[in-house]
């Protein structure tokens, strides 16, 4: 029988819980939301971002970013609420 390093590390878990009494509770799902923000935030502002840079010859970077970010929310993100 193969040794499974999940069961194992499951086991102890629980085997620590009880020895110090307290439970571990599983967090909600909150994978999805995160991963489509950062789309949303890569596609409607970092690559128009960096496309509007280039075509200036300018190169961008967190200084301008940050400098955008601001217009960037109040024109476009607030807009999808």
């Amino acid at each position: 029988m193969g040794y499974n390093r999940a069961s194992y590390v499951c086991f102890r878990e629980y085997e620590i819980q009880d020895g110090f009494g307290f439970r571990l509770r599983a967090c909600r799902k909150t994978y999805g939301k995160i991963e489509r923000f950062n789309v949303y935030l890569k596609q409607s502002f970092i690559t128009p971002l960096v496309a509007t840079m280039k075509l200036t010859g300018l190169e961008a970077d967190v200084d301008i970013a940050n400098g955008q970010i601001g217009q960037f929310i109040l024109d476009v993100a607030h807009q999808r609420i």
